[in-house]
């Protein structure tokens, strides 16, 4: 098949958007297809596939949405008009689906199958009332304003495509009730991870210091853990926090950290590469990520497979991949009480700890790239 992919990311791990776009498009031209990925400019792109005819646009500095993403949904449109008058194209795939805002502009001339993925559901949830985002967010009310204009953007957009791909069951319900969306056109596909650990590495001595990813990190439930972290501080001298990720807020957070006391225990890591990444799972005490929403969390299958324990927010799809007290922890967003207990538990209790990080690594081993690859590949051909 001649297929197109439309991203914000490819040929790099940092987000999950990354993670599943750059994983899907290497293997789909591994398996043969004619693959083209229109995407913007990147200075450095880590894992390129073999065979992959790349065109990149520029990206938008004045574009305020996240990725610029609106402005891309745009870019995106016209060079498929361009593509369309050359070639044949068999699939069109917006690996973040709400980027197909202005497809819908030439979706009837062009006729071709069109297919997007949900990798979130945090507009689908957009809250009315302001206050909301003022218990998150110290930009509460930007976020306020943008979570409901984007909501509405989705819900024209995303019914112009002929089908969704969801990473979770939580978010195909969401399409569901707040998009109005038919259950029959959308599809569940858990993400997959590259599985190479092997298990009688997963148990090993506890290190210092608590991981935590992310770009959303006041949304992925950091103020909570630094609120826990308050509570075990003086009980687990030697422990610590690294944070990877490039949050526009970060000067907000250190800030947070340093009247909480504890700005000496967080490290604030930036943007990393993904050997970085896996090589610090491999030697943190545990993944800790209470998300105020979650769609699925594919970092917590990586930590999994790092063997180290994971807690996460007792949300979205989080609450398909983690089971409490079996192969993670869940929390409520924002009970830092519970979560300082959890992590008690974890650097107390080994026999528990080494019995979580034994179902988590089992746990990983169900979620392969090449299954979330089979299950792709056989929506594609469905509309051939």
């Amino acid at each position: 098949m001649n297929i197109y992919y439309l991203t914000q990311q490819y040929g790099n791990f940092a987000s999950g958007v990354g993670t599943y776009s750059t994983n899907l498009i290497n293997a789909a031209a591994e398996q043969g297809h004619r693959v083209t990925v229109i995407c913007p400019k990147e200075e450095k792109r880590e894992f390129l596939g073999s065979g992959v005819r790349i065109i990149e646009v520029d990206r938008k500095k004045w574009d305020p949405s996240h990725g610029n993403w609106f402005t891309l949904s745009f870019q995106f449109l016209f060079v498929l008009k361009k593509a369309m008058k050359g070639e044949r194209i068999d699939i069109i795939h917006f690996t973040d689906a709400r980027e197909c805002f202005f497809w819908k502009i030439i979706k009837k001339e062009a006729n071709i199958p069109t297919i997007g993925t949900m990798h979130d559901y945090i507009f689908m949830e957009a809250e009315h009332n302001p206050f909301f985002y003022k218990k998150i967010y110290n930009d509460w009310l930007k976020r306020w304003l943008y979570y409901n204009f984007v909501s509405r953007v989705e819900m024209k957009s995303l019914n112009s495509l002929d089908c969704i791909i969801a990473v979770s069951d939580y978010i195909k319900k969401r399409l569901v009730v707040s998009y109005s969306i038919k259950a029959e056109k959308i599809e569940v596909i858990y993400n997959g991870i590259s599985l190479n650990a092997k298990k009688d590495k997963m148990i090993g001595e506890k290190k210092n210091f608590i991981l935590i990813i992310g770009n959303n990190l006041q949304g992925k439930g950091i103020i909570t853990l630094f609120k826990a972290f308050v509570l075990i501080k003086n009980k687990y001298p030697n422990l610590k926090i690294k944070i990877i990720g490039r949050d526009i807020n970060q000067k907000y957070l250190e800030k947070i950290a340093e009247e909480m006391g504890i700005i000496r225990e967080v490290s604030f890591l930036g943007r990393q590469s993904n050997e970085y990444v896996l090589a610090e799972m491999k030697k943190a005490f545990a993944y800790i990520m209470p998300s105020e929403r979650e769609g699925f969390g594919i970092v917590f299958l990586e930590a999994m497979s790092c063997g180290i324990p994971v807690v996460g927010g007792n949300v979205g799809g989080t609450k398909e991949l983690i089971k409490d007290g079996k192969n993670g922890f869940l929390v409520k967003p924002r009970d830092f009480m519970d979560l300082a207990s959890k992590i008690s538990i974890l650097y107390e209790d080994d026999e528990l700890r080494d019995k979580i990080v034994k179902k988590g690594f089992e746990t990983a081993q169900n979620y392969s790239i090449r299954k979330m690859i089979h299950k792709t590949m056989k929506i594609y051909l469905s509309f051939s």
